[in-house]
């Protein structure tokens, strides 16, 4: 199921420090904001809206891993030779793959005999490729990508900020979205957590504090301590092709 992302907002109001006390005596008081006007309610941040963006990490890690495990089987799978002789050819059918992941097709070896393969559509007279005896040819059956254990469709990791602007998270790819979070806070905040996609930055009170970027995703700490760059800070990441 796809999953629908929250989209956040601040609280806005007359008086963010404003209370109102009563009962007070020598040992307790009882204090009750008084915002004045609120102009936005804001996101609550509550255990649904968190415990949903850690099922989106957990699903999304499990399709990811799935998938890896249904290419690598696919790959040996491909990788077996099929033996062919007769009158016509000799040699082996090979179902191989070429140096990138995503192309997979099939590479006849001839003899060397004068022989000549012909490939036609189907339902159509015309040939469109053919074999020939002085020369291998490599016949492309798609071009879906193929993930692997050495081509992975997500990437992880950690860092501790620095409490600097424009700090380079660096990538073996460029990934069309980020989630990072802070992991050594009680509470997590919005300014904090969140995720970034290729089209739309992560931001915070108007400032920008995730932007991808070729092979890479940018951090801004937003002047908080609990920025997502904030000095001493560990944060967690995990960014997708």
């Amino acid at each position: 199921m796809a999953y629908t992302k929250t989209n956040w907002f601040d609280r806005a109001v007359e008086f963010v420090n404003r209370y109102t006390k009563s009962g007070e005596t020598a040992d307790e008081v009882t204090l009750v904001q008084k915002p004045g006007t609120i102009t936005q309610a804001g996101t609550p941040l509550n255990s649904a809206n968190l415990n949903k963006i850690e099922q989106g990490i957990f699903d999304a890690a499990a399709t990811a891993d799935s998938a890896a495990a249904a290419a690598a089987a696919a790959q040996s799978t491909a990788n077996t030779k099929v033996s062919k002789s007769g009158d016509t050819m000799a040699g082996d059918l090979r179902f191989t793959n070429d140096t990138s992941p995503h192309t997979i097709g099939i590479r006849f070896h001839g003899d060397g005999s004068g022989w000549r393969f012909p490939f036609k559509r189907n339902g159509d007279g015309t040939v469109v490729a053919t074999i020939r005896d002085d020369g291998e040819m490599f016949l492309a059956l798609g071009t879906q990508q193929a993930y692997h254990g050495g081509f992975k469709p997500h990437a992880t990791g950690s860092y501790v900020g620095d409490d600097g602007t424009n700090r380079d998270i660096a990538l073996p790819f460029t990934p069309s979205l980020v989630i990072v979070s802070i992991t050594d806070n009680a509470t997590i905040y919005t300014g904090n957590f969140g995720l970034a996609t290729s089209a739309q930055p992560l931001k915070y009170s108007g400032a920008t504090i995730c932007l991808i970027g070729t092979n890479k995703f940018t951090v801004n700490n937003n002047g908080s301590s609990n920025g997502i760059n904030a000095v001493g800070k560990a944060y967690n990441w995990i960014a997708f092709r």
